[in-house]
């Protein structure tokens, strides 16, 4: 939910002249078989973590009252570009386009996030936040850094989408 927010308020804050619909799904947070349709019913929408509610409200975004949803066919087959959070996330989503029979279409669109990062960043994935600092160290800056890899990487996003508009 935090890279659908990003994205949407950078969208509306450029006043794009152009229609961009941005969703934010989950792969099932774990769930073996999250895409099959008898298990995915059964996925509770999870409300946005406080933590990062808390962290992204300092930054100006509204995350209160989000839920995640599962990923559906539905959502690969609409979608022009797939935007994934780490190497997991694009498995997950291939595995589920398989099951649909919508693998090659799927592959084609699938994109990491931090392939958009134009700071300087040196990784290939965000980072899941949601499990604290290592070692028991304050998650804080983990939910920070994660922050920052998201408006990086919706800049780049927005940059590619629509370069007229973007600002460097």
């Amino acid at each position: 939910p935090a890279a659908e927010a990003i994205m949407k308020t950078k969208i509306e804050a450029e006043r794009l002249p152009m229609q961009v619909e941005v969703s934010s799904c989950s792969t099932g947070s774990g769930t073996r078989d999250w895409f099959k349709t008898e298990v995915a019913t059964e996925i509770e929408a999870e409300p946005s973590d406080p933590r990062m509610v808390s962290h992204a409200s300092k930054r100006g975004l509204n995350l209160a009252g989000r839920r995640s949803k599962p990923m559906t066919r539905g959502d690969v087959e609409r979608a022009d570009i797939i935007i994934s959070m780490d190497a997991q996330n694009r498995k997950d989503i291939v595995a589920a386009a398989s099951y649909w029979g919508l693998k090659g279409e799927a592959e084609g669109k699938i994109k990491l996030l931090s392939t958009y990062c134009r700071s300087g960043t040196r990784t290939t994935d965000v980072p899941d936040p949601y499990y604290g600092g290592k070692g028991g160290q304050p998650s804080g800056p983990v939910f920070e850094k994660v922050l920052d890899l998201l408006e990086d990487g919706c800049d780049g996003l927005l940059a590619d989408l629509a370069p007229s508009a973007a600002r460097v």
